[in-house]
Parts: C-alpha cells; sequence; structure tokens
C-alpha cells in the first residue's frame, strides 16, 4: 500500500529543497495557509447570488455551481505556505494556490526556536507564529509536534 501522506511530504521537502542556500537543506514539512478574514463571507454571498441567479433547475448542478463559487472565493482569499524545519532554522515557503506541493520562494526564516502556538481541532489545527494565524490539516500534527519539539504553547 503507498503511503500517500508520505509522499506528499517528501515533494514539499523537495520543492522547499530547491529554494534554499546551498549546504541547507529541509528535513521536515509541514503545510499551512493563511486564509483572509473576508474570504468565508464573501464566499456565502457568492454562492447566494448564484443560487438566486440558477432559481429553480436541477438540484445537482445547482448544488455544484453554489459549491464552486464557495471554493473559488476561498482559494483566491487563501494563501499556502510550507513550514520547513532546516539545519539552520524554520523556513516559510509560499506554495502555488493550485498545487500546494509546488514551492515558488522562500518568503521568511525564523529561528528554530520560534515559539508557535497550536491548537488542535477536528478537521484543521489553528497555528499561531509571530503573532499570524495559519491553519494547518491535522494530518500534519504529528510532523509539526516532531518539527518544533518543545517549542509550543497552547497544545
Amino acid at each position: 500500500m503507498t503511503d500517500r501522506l508520505g509522499e506528499y511530504r517528501e515533494r514539499l521537502l523537495t520543492g522547499v529543497n530547491e529554494h534554499l542556500d546551498d549546504g541547507e537543506s529541509a528535513t521536515m514539512a509541514v503545510l499551512v495557509q493563511r486564509r483572509a478574514r473576508w474570504a468565508l463571507p464573501l464566499g456565502i454571498v457568492a454562492a447566494l447570488l448564484v443560487s438566486l441567479v440558477l432559481g429553480e433547475g436541477n438540484a445537482l448542478v445547482r448544488g455544484a455551481l453554489i459549491g464552486l463559487s464557495i471554493a473559488g472565493v476561498l482559494m483566491y482569499g487563501t494563501t499556502f505556505f510550507t513550514l520547513a524545519r532546516t539545519q539552520r532554522g524554520l523556513v516559510f515557503a509560499r506554495t502555488s494556490k493550485w498545487s500546494q506541493n509546488r514551492v515558488q520562494e522562500i518568503v521568511e526564516r525564523m529561528p528554530v526556536d520560534t515559539p508557535i502556538e497550536h491548537k488542535p481541532g477536528l478537521m484543521t489545527d489553528r497555528l499561531k507564529i509571530e503573532g499570524r494565524s495559519y491553519l494547518m490539516n491535522r494530518q500534519f500534527r504529528t510532523v509539526l509536534q516532531d518539527m518544533i519539539g518543545g517549542n509550543t504553547a497552547g497544545s
């Protein structure tokens, strides 16, 4: 059986490593996202407008178009990052919206002991790093704990 999550993490690591300095390499990585505050309310408004425009009709088609309108607005309002640990510290790398394992650039470097507040949830975990809030899929929870060790608050 294939470990799809393991393969995904390897692609994240490979993408980060392509953007690091010579001699530096990422050993652990998780995907995090930052959503604009306006994204969800605007997504709901878009869904209501689509619903009004479509009126009566095929429920399956209406449902699909309403779902696509919400998803489109949420994707537009979300920025994806890979948070990775290297031997020099933590790095934030921006990734593509449509292919999150495609790393575009390193946007920030932080010391390895940077405090990360971690609040587990049912579907997504909430992280607070240097005053900024992020979401993380719970499938990365174990990797995050290994990555940051005792540098967490609130977990």
